[in-house]
């Protein structure tokens, strides 16, 4: 409902689906967490042991920054990409394998706190970089409409600076948070090293880090904004989803 409710556009789409849409998404926002609840009880494992479950995941974070950032104004437009994009993540989470493995990793080690705090810190600089490519996106587009002199419309969406600005933030904000899960599966890895070895998907994360760290230097000291801090934005998270979706479909789960 949510989803076709952003596809519409606040024009097209009849009233009553633009005032259930708020309430819509806030319910399938806790029913996203319920599911994922289910199978942290039913497993014992955070939702990240099988592809499915990890495209899940980051779904429900992309969800939830999203709800954070539309309480600015005009940012609720970003739904009209947002919604579409997480029922197409949500349906790639079904279509993905979802059979559960016991993990090779000591049993002891997943239910120490900072293991779990490595994981959720990394997903939710997926879920914060998701939102800076939908960002990077809209940039993209409301800047090719303004080029162009197509201004029907434009009344809906944020200006230029406000979008660079938010972009900005989630970029760092989801940089850090990267930072933060990656800095902690590697302290883990250095206690642990017979029992595992560096797998494909840790070496995709580590390379889209490499990328971010290099977007934001460029960002800070170069003074690259606008059209330039996008386009780096949506290679960087194309990138990164395109390796992490193909790592998955290799490999029985994150860390498997």
């Amino acid at each position: 409902m949510v989803a076709l409710a952003g596809l519409l556009g606040e024009q097209h789409r009849p009233k009553w689906l633009g005032a259930l849409s708020s309430p819509a998404l806030f319910a399938g926002a806790l029913l996203h967490g319920a599911g994922l609840g289910v199978i942290i009880q039913e497993t014992g494992r955070l939702p990240v042991h099988t592809p499915g479950a990890s495209m899940a995941t980051v779904g429900f974070f992309f969800v939830v920054g999203h709800m954070v950032i539309s309480r600015n104004p005009k940012m609720d437009v970003l739904s009209q990409i947002v919604m579409p994009m997480v029922v197409v993540l949500l349906a790639i989470a079904l279509l993905l394998p979802n059979e559960f493995r016991p993990s090779p990793l000591p049993e002891e080690s997943l239910s120490q706190i900072w293991i779990r705090i490595h994981v959720l810190m990394v997903f939710l600089g997926l879920g914060l970089l998701t939102l800076s490519f939908v960002v990077s996106v809209t940039y993209m587009v409301l800047r090719r409409r303004l080029k162009l002199k197509k201004l029907t419309g434009l009344s809906r969406f944020p200006d230029l600076n406000s979008l660079d600005r938010t972009n900005a933030r989630l970029l760092l904000f989801g940089f850090a948070a990267l930072s933060n899960g990656i800095a902690l599966g590697g302290v883990w890895w250095a206690a642990h090293p017979e029992t595992t070895s560096i797998d494909a998907t840790a070496y995709a994360t580590i390379a889209a880090w490499i990328w971010y760290a290099i977007a934001i230097q460029v960002r800070v000291v170069s003074g690259w904004r606008g059209k330039f801090a996008s386009i780096i934005s949506i290679v960087g998270f194309s990138g990164l989803m395109l390796a992490l979706v193909i790592c998955n479909l290799n490999f029985s789960g994150w860390h498997q």
